[in-house]
């Protein structure tokens, strides 16, 4: 290997949907590696309040992650420059991850082999 320096600029979207006309414009960029981040636990209660400690998914509300992650291949794909798929590039390279409570990690491994299911499922049918 030679060196050679990088040089990586890293932006924050939050996924919230008032901000999404901004995501648009910073989406454009070449060689743009893009990282989906989906949540298995719930971070707020219903009312919007954050919770002390977070509350793992249940398995019958994981269909929503892909929903989610569908929403999110869309955006990214949409705003890629299409002289990249003109050009036989991948539409965008997605790595995807999840965020959970280290208890989650501990003793959730259903929840989490679940949700690797359905993401690999979803990536074979939509990309």
């Amino acid at each position: 290997f030679t060196e050679k320096r990088v040089k990586y600029i890293v932006y924050d979207y939050g996924g919230q949907s008032e901000y999404h006309v901004n995501h648009s414009i910073f989406l454009r960029w070449d060689n743009s590696i893009y990282v989906v981040i989906l949540n298995l636990c719930r971070f707020r209660d219903l009312e919007g309040n954050v919770l002390k400690t977070p509350e793992p998914l249940k398995l019958e509300e994981l269909s929503c992650i892909s929903d989610k992650y569908i929403y999110w291949l869309k955006f990214i794909n949409v705003a890629v420059p299409n002289d990249r798929v003109n050009d036989g590039a991948s539409k965008a390279h997605v790595i995807t991850c999840f965020n959970c409570d280290q208890l989650l990690i501990k003793t959730g491994s259903i929840i989490i082999e679940s949700a690797k299911t359905i993401i690999s499922q979803t990536q074979n049918d939509w990309m």
